[in-house]
């Protein structure tokens, strides 16, 4: 009986433990989906073995350049973007983002823009800009599902506190 108690007990744990997970991806989705994003970008690394922190630290160094580049020294504004970093296949890392336009700006400014900042990083990966046949860059991609996008975002997080969510970078 103790043992039975004790099993019921971890398995009523682990289950709590998910549907608080599953709640806060759902929450986390319908908030990027209020932030009606217009694109969902991808960096990648030269180096598929990146660590995490240096991965996170070229990623604060490259949002800091953009939005000086875009908005000038100490901007006010800046552009809102929400981090997401994910485990490749090397166990290096990569981002995606969700981000906005800032009014009065063209998409084109802002994307080759991006790109001329990501490229200045040293750890940058350069393969992450290649069009694809039809001439569409998958790294700088309309939104046209963000549902899908913050589900497929959230398939790499496996604790309640969404720990591919870079939180501390982000910027509105």
């Amino acid at each position: 009986w103790i043992f039975m108690t004790a099993l019921l007990e971890q398995q009523l744990q682990h289950d709590f433990e998910w549907s608080r997970k599953e709640l806060y991806k759902k929450d986390l989705g319908n908030s990027i989906e209020k932030l009606s994003c217009d694109y969902f970008v991808t960096f990648t690394f030269r180096n598929p073995e990146i660590s995490k922190e240096s991965a996170e630290k070229a990623l604060k160094l490259f949002i800091m350049r953009i939005n000086r580049s875009l908005f000038g020294n100490r901007p006010k504004r800046k552009l809102i973007m929400i981090p997401f970093i994910e485990k490749n296949y090397f166990q290096g890392y990569h981002f995606h983002i969700f981000m906005k336009i800032p009014e009065g700006f063209y998409d084109n400014t802002i994307k080759v823009e991006m790109k001329k900042q990501w490229c200045l990083l040293a750890e940058s990966g350069k393969s992450t800009f290649e069009a694809n046949l039809d001439g569409n860059h998958k790294w700088f991609t309309p939104i046209n599902d963000s549902e899908g996008l913050s589900k497929y975002v959230l398939k790499q997080s496996n604790n309640c506190k969404i720990d591919n969510l870079v939180s501390d970078l982000i910027s509105k």
